[in-house]
């Protein structure tokens, strides 16, 4: 397998619960420390996945068949992966690409599973405004979550999606550490952008669906060239639940490195865009 660029910049923020797959009780929103990285806090991510697609690359004489990353995504249950459904757009066919043209990669070595399907909300489609991009990818083979050192994400759709004021959740810097192809990430403090601050700082408007973020140290904005692979990844928040902490799903990012164009050419606002998970429920309930 190979990898055109590696994963960076994936964000998440969190809460906890037990779920239930063919009957046995399986963790879920466990982070996993990574002990051979050289930084206390890189860790595995085991609810995330990278969504993957075939691409042809030139290398000046031949042309290859190469295996690309173009998105990110979190493991909900053992055959339903979420994702930006932006993320599997066509421009070319001006419809959603077919389930054969994507892999999920899941686990530290990003195995790849084959998608059975791809569910998106009736009458979906790009919108300047961002609404419904939210994706469920159902996987042809369910995920073995111990032997791929895997778990899905916490979930609390019953819930609705409140942030105090204070609230503060994580981006995570993900990185291929050569040569093992393992995808570890470092955590980064994130803080709520009031709706209407958020607003004035896009080039346009957004849907109530959605909800920004921006790194606390606004050197680490999300103002870097690899916008579409960072978008699907999974916004989470912590909680601590029987003594562990575990991290809940809340949104999906939509976009990032949200630029705006003044005097002086561009400029990058650091803002974060995802898809609230909440107003949702119901359609990941299905799956």
């Amino acid at each position: 397998m190979w990898f055109k660029k590696s994963l960076t910049l994936v964000i998440l923020t969190l809460i906890l619960q037990k779920w239930e797959v063919n009957g046995d009780t399986v963790s879920c929103g466990v982070l996993q420390r990574v002990t051979n990285s050289s930084s206390p806090t890189t860790y595995h991510v085991p609810w995330h996945v990278g969504i993957f697609t075939n691409a042809t690359e030139s290398t000046g004489i031949t042309h290859e068949s190469v295996t690309i990353i173009k998105c990110g995504g979190t493991i909900i249950n053992e055959t339903t992966i979420a994702t930006n459904a932006r993320c599997l757009w066509s421009e070319k066919y001006g419809h959603i690409g077919n389930a054969f043209d994507f892999f999920v990669g899941i686990g530290r070595k990003q195995d790849l599973l084959a998608i059975r399907r791809i569910h998106v909300l009736r009458g979906y489609e790009p919108s300047g405004d961002y609404s419904k991009s939210i994706a469920l990818l159902e996987l042809r083979d369910p995920v073995r979550f111990e032997e791929n050192n895997v778990e899905p994400i916490c979930l609390d759709l019953n819930t609705t999606d409140y942030r105090p004021k204070n609230w503060t959740g994580f981006v995570v810097d993900v990185h291929e550490e050569h040569p093992q192809q393992i995808l570890s990430f470092t955590a980064l403090n994130v803080v709520d952008v009031p709706q209407e601050e958020c607003g004035q700082l896009l080039p346009g408007d957004i849907s109530r669906d959605k909800f920004c973020v921006r790194p606390v140290q606004r050197e680490n904005a999300a103002c870097n060239e690899d916008n579409e692979r960072r978008s699907g990844s999974g916004l989470v928040d912590a909680k601590v639940f029987n003594g562990t902490q575990r991290y809940f799903l809340k949104g999906i990012v939509t976009f990032s490195s949200v630029s705006r164009g003044d005097a002086s050419g561009r400029r990058c606002s650091g803002v974060i865009v995802s898809t609230r998970v909440s107003n949702y429920a119901t359609f990941i309930r299905g799956y």
